[in-house]
């Protein structure tokens, strides 16, 4: 059976330098990531609402009291004790507060041309911009941000990893196949052997001395070329994205940066099944039972509803992977007497290496660049890349909050006293046959004579709740509030003012989104790494132009917007992320603003909102897409006429003049709506490319918008009028074409 050096075609001396190199950082900082792990592990609990919890060391995980085996439960049922752990989840509850607020759209990524002044770069710019939409929508990208988020929330750190991935279920495209051959420089030549004299071609007779005698050859030079010997089809690729927090990546403690990480550890539980496939060299090796290094971590990893019960033998078909990606320096790590297999380290991965092991096995070794595959979030608020996790301040008020509302209820439970009596004065064997009903005179006497029977009765004194309950519960909310930042306005609460107006509520909302700024900046800027990444990734590995498929404008059908390789030949600048201060607001808050804008009632204003073009945002703002917008229908008509045009080239008209392939309609067209909508169309960027791809289409618009255009001048001009349809015109229309 070939051994690992074999198999990976690796000599077996650097397997080994590999292994001691990943084995020593691995374990450089164990103990301060154990306890990390404990903390993360904490916030996921208390997350799924598993809150009344203890550290048990001998297992290294969370554990609630109540957990145990079956009888340990049949006995606390017999014992009937109750057991007050009831959680009132505010840490989750904030959470998902602040995740609606900072998830309700994605960054912007913004990719500036390398020179402004080159129209090639401004080309690419562009079409970077479509890519980035592609590979967002290929990754539903809003679940995946709120996933980050959600990790930034609990964890306090959040990695991405990005890929590329070909798979025939994306589509197969044909590409030349290329070979190496042999090809002349210049061709063969040909010379008389009597005369010497140099021949036109390989046959007789010389045409200086006629010699019949076959030609002397003198063969042309050759040199290795890379032809094309035909095509193959293979299968498309896809940019993927997938984000992990430290639970799942390990990077140096004491990193300040993404540049500090000698190295990254990225660890996942896959099926042993799964992993044969993907490693189908290592078949035999990869069992059900296949040692595990890492524990710890693993029990950790485990699923929160799941770990109660765990014991190890249940999740023996899961096998933990251990990717680990290396920086050139960290093979600095080998001693004096590995010199050797160091320089030649250097020599094969000068970027990089990435190791794959499962157990003790390398299953995998290959020259990756951990900066072109992983971005991890900034520092921000921190001297680390590790930091506290955003909702980390909320934990002990949230334990504050269980304990007072358990007491609460505790105390409300018991707050029937209880009742003592002299057995001398109360015959409990009788008292106990009868069954307690209003009215009903039971046996009792004095224990001494002349004693009154009062005294033979003890009440004990009536638990009573605190006025300092709902005082303390009360400053409890609003410590909540104010530790993470989120207030009640951030997810259209009331704000904290008497007379709660709007202008009181949006200044409230905007001092709450003003303590969610430093993060949703950090992560703005992490995304727009990732995105460069992946989008430059996609322009390497992209084998033919691709499409995105848009809704149109108006919201009536498809169109194809094209990403062509020939316009990805200019160079792209460094990525600009979003830099706005303001957080994505949501589709109420939207139409809020929008009603506030038409009661200005200013013409500027009104000249934006009542445009042809926004007639649909607005439908869709007040949520009523049924709404009549006038002019709406007009706006609709000439945008169908627009795809029409763009198919076909202008006509020629009875004077020879050219004209549009598609005619206006003077009785029934809004001519100040359809040439808005046409300025619109050919000024957009959509226009200005067509413009270059299409002349024909465009001239052909071009065409309409000045019929459009004469058709409106004659109409001011009162030398023609436009009448409703049904209805005769008053006076004969101008013979205009189109």
């Amino acid at each position: 059976m070939p051994d690992e050096a074999e198999k990976l075609e690796i000599p077996q001396e650097l397997l080994d330098a590999l292994r001691t190199i990943v084995s020593d950082f691995e374990k450089e900082d164990e103990s301060v990531y154990k306890a990390q792990l404990k903390i993360f592990r904490r916030n996921e609990e208390f997350w799924h609402g598993l809150q009344f919890i203890f550290w048990n060391e001998a297992v290294g995980d969370w554990r609630t009291p109540s957990a145990g085996t079956l009888a340990d439960f049949q006995q606390e049922a017999e014992k009937n004790i109750p057991l007050y752990d009831y959680v009132i989840n505010i840490y989750k509850a904030h959470g998902e507060s602040i995740l609606g607020a900072v998830t309700a759209r994605l960054p912007f990524t913004h990719f500036p041309p390398d020179n402004p002044d080159e129209p090639l770069d401004c080309t690419t710019s562009r079409v970077f911009s479509k890519i980035a939409e592609l590979i967002q929508r290929h990754n539903r990208a809003k679940l995946l941000f709120v996933r980050a988020w959600f990790l930034l929330y609990v964890q306090g750190l959040v990695a991405a990893y990005n890929y590329h991935k070909s798979d025939p279920k994306y589509g197969t495209a044909k590409v030349d196949k290329m070979a190496v051959q042999d090809a002349k420089i210049s061709p063969d030549r040909y010379f008389c052997q009597d005369c010497g004299g140099e021949l036109p071609s390989n046959s007789p007779p010389c045409p200086t001395c006629e010699s019949m005698l076959a030609p002397r050859v003198e063969v042309g030079p050759t040199e290795k070329q890379v032809v094309k010997v035909g095509t193959v089809e293979v299968p498309k690729g896809r940019e993927l994205i997938d984000v992990f927090g430290p639970m799942n990546v390990k990077i140096p403690y004491y990193a300040r940066s993404q540049a500090d990480c000698g190295y990254l550890f990225h660890y996942l539980e896959q099926h042993y099944c799964l992993l044969r496939q993907l490693f189908p060299d290592f078949v035999e090796e990869l069992g059900p039972h296949t040692g595990s290094t890492d524990q710890y971590g693993r029990w950790a990893r485990n699923p929160v509803t799941f770990a109660s019960v765990y014991s190890g033998e249940e999740g023996s078909f899961l096998l933990t992977t251990r990717r680990c990606w290396l920086r050139p320096w960290t093979f600095e790590r080998l001693d004096k007497s590995h010199e050797g297999e160091k320089a030649e380290l250097l020599k094969r991965f000068p970027d990089g290496v990435k190791v794959t092991l499962i157990g003790e096995h390398i299953v995998e070794v290959r020259s990756e660049n951990l900066d072109d595959v992983w971005t991890i979030t900034p520092s921000g608020a921190s001297s680390y890349l590790h930091t506290d996790p955003l909702g980390q301040p909320l934990i002990p008020i949230q334990e504050m909050v269980n304990t007072l509302a358990n007491l609460s209820i505790q105390t409300i439970e018991f707050g029937i006293p209880e009742t003592f009596a002299d057995p001398d004065v109360l015959d409990f064997d009788q008292y106990d046959k009868h069954e307690a009903s209003p009215g009903y005179i039971y046996p009792a006497k004095a224990a001494r004579p002349g004693d009154e029977l009062s005294k033979g009765f003890y009440t004990l004194p009536k638990a009573s709740l605190s006025r300092d309950v709902p005082v303390l519960r009360d400053r409890l909310d609003k410590d909540a509030q104010f530790v993470v930042g989120s207030f009640p306005s951030i997810y259209g609460g009331p704000s904290e003012g008497k007379s709660r107006t709007y202008a009181e509520y949006n200044m409230s909302r905007a001092m709450a989104l003003q303590r969610l700024q430093n993060p949703w900046e950090m992560m703005s800027d992490w995304w727009g790494r990732v995105m460069d990444k992946s989008v430059r990734s996609y322009d390497r590995h992209m084998i033919e132009d691709e499409r995105l498929v848009e809704k149109d404008k108006d919201g009536g059908g498809y169109i194809n917007v094209w990403i062509r390789r020939a316009e990805l030949t200019g160079k792209v600048g460094e990525v600009e992320p979003e830099v706005t201060e303001d957080l994505p607001i949501s589709a109420g808050q939207k139409r809020d603003l929008l009603l506030k804008l038409i009661e200005l009632n200013n013409e500027y204003v009104n000249a934006a909102l009542y445009h042809p073009e926004n007639a649909k945002n607005i439908a869709q703002a007040l949520a009523f897409v049924d709404f009549y917008i006038p002019g709406d229908d007009q706006r609709l008509k000439q945008r169908a006429e627009i795809k029409e045009m763009l198919t076909s080239e202008p006509d020629e008209g009875d004077g020879g003049e050219p004209m549009s392939a598609v005619p206006i309609d003077p009785d029934i067209d809004d001519h100040a709506v359809h040439v808005q909508v046409l300025r619109s169309f050919l000024a957009s960027p959509e226009g200005l490319e067509i413009r270059k791809t299409n002349p024909a289409g465009f001239m052909n618009c071009m065409y309409h918008l000045k019929e459009h255009m004469m058709a409106l001048q004659l109409q001011t001009a009162g030398q023609y009028e436009g009448t409703p349809p049904g209805e005769p015109p008053e006076t004969e229309a101008p013979s205009t074409q189109g």
